[in-house]
């Protein structure tokens, strides 16, 4: 699923699609390789903006299970 897509399934912010695009993330399969580390210290994530990304990750991967 494209990022843009994904963000606008799971109602993420601007500010996150934007922060994923400005890494290089163009689809949500890369989300497997992502670590949280790298949200927080190396792509300037907020705490809500990171918890809000985990959370549509796990109800992407449970859609995509079915």
């Amino acid at each position: 699923m494209p990022i843009k897509d994904f963000c606008t399934v799971f109602n993420l912010s601007a500010n996150i699609l934007g922060k994923l695009e400005e890494n290089g993330y163009t689809d949500a399969r890369m989300f497997r390789f992502v670590l949280l580390s790298e949200l927080k210290d190396d792509m300037g994530f907020k705490l809500g903006e990171t918890a809000a990304l985990r959370d549509a990750v796990e109800g992407w991967s449970v859609l995509k299970e079915v």
